[in-house]
């Protein structure tokens, strides 16, 4: 079982803005990812002291089951 992250409403809130843009064939590159769930995190009330590193990134990826492809034109 996953450990829930520190910030969950924020994690959940980046997630959903993922699929949103995912949807709309929008690509989001894991600098944003991490920028945008501080960001969510400081808006929600979440943590002061969450944060986000490659390992965290790693983490939100393999439990959402977000794998990294190249599109090839």
């Amino acid at each position: 079982m996953m450990r829930r992250a520190e910030n969950d409403k924020a994690v959940d809130a980046e997630y959903k803005q993922f699929l949103q843009k995912c949807s709309q064939g929008q690509p989001i590159s894991g600098l944003v990812l991490c920028e945008k769930v501080l960001i969510f995190g400081e808006e929600l009330g979440g943590d002061p002291q969450f944060k986000v590193s490659n390992g965290w990134l790693r983490n939100f990826k393999a439990g959402h089951g977000i794998h990294v492809l190249k599109i090839h034109r």
